[in-house]
């Protein structure tokens, strides 16, 4: 028998060791929990404690196995343990175990428990063992006697090991429950705080590589362009009109002038943030259009139809560029062979709405839901990479507009509306693409 007391002694206080605990009242003697209600030792608590401290591997199940310990110990109904953040205003349900039927069914309950039905429950902190309150939330209300006792885990997290039964049971030995429930919970906080980040990190490395991705994507269209007009001036130079050889020159240097803009914004947003704030300045809406359709002439080729309206509107121009000119890219390279693709520009109090309209097929049925999402693509519109609607989105919301498709009389209209961010409120995630169902 002193065995398995001492047995239970080096498992209590290596768990309490391996918590961090500050509470005074995990200094209770391990071996008050190799005891049963009796009195007599218990070697099958001692067990339960050495398998919860071999499968810390899975502290979730490790710290189920400690509550039904502890709920079996006590004599009670259930067992729950909850985390509170330093602030107090996020609980986190960690587990919870006991009698038979008991935790299942009021298991939602449990996990919602919020900070506020937490300190209704809870009249005194002090009080280890009372009689329930009157008005307790579910599920503690089904029970007479509550139990409730706190220690601080690492990181300044707070646990909470509610007990609740129909009968009262010892404080001293409830107290001497807490030193393993508490290591048991602090390995499973910090599973889920390594789980977190590591969703964080996965998270990280998606964004970056579909930033990666969306600049490759986007720079293409300068690229395209520059290569274009050069070698429309080494083939045909000397035929050319001083008018159209000006021409060709320009659209040479402003997308030049767009690679060294895009490729410094992709530095920064390296170096100091993915949310790079957008380089606001008054614009002149008519010739950004402009500019936008000779690029994507040179580039692609086919007829472009402008009609743009005046207007100046505070924004981020090199951003809206990029936008446009991936929507008017599409329209071009899908459009039929001799039909020309419209962009009309409409100027409405503090908004600005640019439509490209062209004649092409347009977006198969079952791609719609998913149309404006990363790496989406059309079977019956192959060589498409799935990122140009994709950037045409987020560079929207970067400017506090959105996209939307609509497909009407046999005409794709993508529509691209931009606000004036000189007087109007941005939202933080603004819903930036919708979807028309094309009309029968």
């Amino acid at each position: 028998m002193a065995g398995e007391e001492a047995k239970a002694r080096r498992i209590g206080q290596r768990l309490t060791r391996s918590a961090g605990l500050t509470s005074s009242a995990c200094s209770a003697r391990p071996m008050q929990l190799a005891r049963m209600s009796n009195g007599a030792p218990g070697p099958a608590w001692a067990g339960t404690l050495e398998a919860a401290l071999h499968s810390l591997r899975h502290p979730e199940a490790a710290l189920a196995a400690v509550l039904a310990a502890t709920a079996a110990e006590l004599g009670a109904s259930i067992a729950a343990a909850y985390a509170v953040d330093a602030e107090g205003g996020t609980v986190d349900f960690l587990g919870a175990a006991g009698g038979e039927g008991s935790v299942p069914t009021s298991r939602h309950a449990m996990e919602a428990m919020s900070e506020e039905a937490m300190a209704q429950l809870i009249a005194d902190p002090a009080i280890p063992v009372a009689a329930m309150p009157a008005d307790a939330p579910f599920p503690w209300s089904r029970f007479a006697w509550l139990g409730q006792l706190q220690a601080t885990l690492p990181a300044g997290v707070t646990l909470r090991l509610i007990v609740a039964s129909d009968r009262p049971f010892d404080p001293e030995r409830f107290r001497g429950a807490l030193a393993p429930v508490a290591a048991v919970a602090a390995a499973t906080t910090t599973s889920r705080e390594v789980e977190r980040l590591r969703e964080d990190i996965h998270r990280l490395r998606q964004e970056r590589t579909l930033t990666a991705a969306s600049l490759q994507h986007d720079l293409r269209t300068p690229l395209t362009s520059i290569l274009g007009a050069a070698r429309t001036l080494e083939r045909q130079g000397s035929r050319l009109s001083t008018q159209d050889h000006d021409h060709l020159l320009q659209v040479i240097a402003q997308q030049t002038e767009r690679l060294t803009t895009m490729v410094s914004e992709a530095f920064v947003r390296e170096i100091a943030s993915p949310d790079a704030p957008p380089r606001l300045r008054r614009t002149d809406m008519r010739e950004l259009a402009q500019r936008v359709a000779g690029a994507a002439g040179v580039a692609r080729g086919g007829e472009i139809s402008l009609q743009a309206e005046d207007g100046l509107i505070v924004t981020d121009p090199d951003r809206l560029e990029r936008a446009l000119l991936n929507l008017l890219d599409n329209a071009l390279k899908y459009s039929p062979q001799g039909q020309p693709v419209h962009v009309v520009g409409e100027c409405s109090g503090e908004r600005y709405a640019f439509t490209v309209v062209d004649s092409g097929p347009g977006v198969s049925p079952d791609i719609l839901p998913s149309l404006f999402a990363a790496f989406a693509t059309d079977r019956s519109r192959p060589g498409g990479t799935g990122l140009g609607l994709h950037s045409v989105v987020r560079l929207a919301r970067e400017l506090g507009g959105n996209v939307s498709y609509s497909r009407q009389g046999g005409m794709t209209r993508f529509c691209l509306v931009i606000p004036d961010m000189d007087s109007v409120h941005v939202p933080a995630e603004p819903a930036a693409a919708s979807v028309e169902r094309p009309a029968r």
